[in-house]
């Protein structure tokens, strides 16, 4: 599904709404980062999605998201059939250079829903799209895993560490305070 951004003025930094993404700025390195949130979005992703940018240079670049979240005209959102989200990542990859042939415009390369729906794949049959999804899902999850778990420890850093040098808390407060997050 093609995004389409809500008006400029119903984002929120307060978390009201639902996070907003409208482009590789709200991407981390696996999922997106919720920096802006809306009332107003009419289009959405869900969990599993693989969110990908259709507009500008970083056209190609693709986050896997972790709820749900609004999205604007500069992303989209693919979802796969029949709970196959491995195997629609993985074709994605190996398809990328192919499906970035089809951008157009010199200054402002783009994608449209048309040149994306109509991409075409080799599709295996359905005993080997079950065994890929069995053998990848848990490879899968565990890199899911790393990445929240890494974006925890970093929360927490940044959280910490400057109390810690200010003297502001203890190691013991600290230590309390990171059983409290993780």
């Amino acid at each position: 599904m093609m995004g389409l951004s809500p008006d400029g003025d119903s984002y929120n930094s307060d978390g009201v709404g639902v996070p907003l993404i409208n482009g590789p700025v709200e991407f981390g390195d696996y999922f997106p980062v919720k920096t802006k949130w809306t009332q107003a979005s009419t289009r959405f992703a869900a969990e599993g999605d693989l969110i990908f940018c259709v507009r500008g240079s970083t056209t190609g670049r693709r986050v896997v998201s972790d709820g749900e979240y609004g999205i604007g005209r500069g992303v989209c959102a693919i979802r796969a059939k029949d709970k196959l989200d491995s195997l629609l990542y993985q074709t994605i990859n190996v398809g990328l250079e192919r499906l970035l042939e089809k951008t157009t415009g010199s200054v402002f390369p783009s994608l449209s829903a048309p040149d994306i729906k109509g991409f075409s794949v080799l599709k295996p049959n359905g005993d080997v799209q079950q065994l890929y999804e069995r053998t990848t899902k848990p490879l899968v999850q565990s890199i899911q895993q790393n990445h929240r778990q890494s974006r925890t420890l970093a929360t927490l850093r940044d959280t910490l560490l400057p109390k810690l040098l200010s003297g502001e808390v203890s190691v013991g407060d600290a230590r309390r305070y990171a059983g409290d997050i993780i």
